[in-house]
């Protein structure tokens, strides 16, 4: 049986993270504090940093100096503070510099900083607007606030026939945007359809690089392969690969660590294949693959 591992592990923006914080420590002998949204994932890479995992800190030794704090109700004036990969609501961040806290380093990635400024020029310009994504995926929520503050309409398209649901008039200004991680397969059917139905609408392409890479050579190792195993963090990232490889491979299936891998799945399988989510580095696609091969050696 060969297994072929996917090449993608944390997304540059992850990577970029690390790196500018491991950068920052390493050249700051005062105390700073981590935090950003949405971090509450054991996967997440600030959990990663506060447990210290070894992989990492070979990799950022620096990152040993580095305290996480997930309440930024705890910080106090004075302390010093470096945003993560997610950052933080504007709200959010003027709050923690009117109690007097600095922000050193906002490091959020640079994709969804352009969604986000690319949502406020949309409604602000008087557009509705359509995202492909899932509602309840931070981003999408992002779209949707800001339409209703700018007195706005937002779709969300989950999946393609959500499509048929867009109710407009001749009067009304479309733009279609992306989440930063939504489903490439689903945009491009989006922007398809919509030209069928003679909707005119101005096209944003906010769905991230990164995306377009880890979908697409999931796509090309799911037609490929006996058996998919999705090594899902949770998020937005993980939830598209799984959609596009699941409609190719009805041998996908999707775990959160090793030890849930059943030696059942592959049965008579010649190539398995294994892909990660955005915050699943190359090495725990590795510890995968080598316990996939131990079980099944049995």
């Amino acid at each position: 049986m060969e297994i072929i591992k996917a090449r993608v592990g944390s997304c540059y923006g992850i990577i970029r993270a690390y790196h500018l914080i491991n950068k920052r420590a390493a050249s700051d002998d005062k105390q700073f504090y981590a935090t950003h949204q949405n971090s509450s994932s054991e996967l997440d890479p600030l959990q990663r940093i506060e447990r210290r995992e070894d992989r990492l800190m070979e990799i950022y030794p620096a990152l040993k100096k580095v305290s996480v704090v997930h309440d930024t109700a705890e910080l106090r004036r004075g302390d010093r503070l470096v945003l993560g990969f997610h950052g933080l609501p504007h709200h959010a961040k003027e709050q923690l510099e009117e109690k007097g806290v600095t922000i050193l380093d906002d490091l959020q990635c640079p994709f969804i900083a352009w969604l986000n400024h690319t949502l406020e020029r949309l409604v602000s310009e008087g557009f509705d607007i359509i995202i492909v994504g899932k509602t309840q995926n931070h981003h999408c929520q992002e779209a949707l606030k800001l339409a209703e503050r700018y007195d706005q309409r937002c779709f969300v398209i989950e999946k393609d026939e959500d499509v048929e649901t867009i109710i407009c008039d001749s009067t009304q200004r479309l733009a279609l945007v992306g989440q930063v991680t939504g489903n490439i397969m689903t945009f491009d059917y989006v922007v398809k359809r919509l030209h069928q139905k003679g909707i005119p609408v101005k096209i944003e392409k906010t769905v991230c690089s990164d995306s377009y890479l880890r979908q697409g050579e999931a796509i090309g190792l799911a037609k490929e392969s006996d058996v998919v195993v999705i090594v899902d963090d949770g998020g937005g990232a993980s939830q598209s690969v799984f959609e596009v490889c699941s409609t190719l491979s009805k041998q996908t299936h999707r775990i959160h660590r090793k030890e849930e891998v059943r030696q059942e799945w592959f049965g008579d399988a010649r190539k398995v294949a294994i892909v990660g989510g955005i915050l699943v580095p190359q090495w725990s696609i590795d510890e995968v693959a080598e316990y996939i091969e131990e079980i099944c050696a049995k």
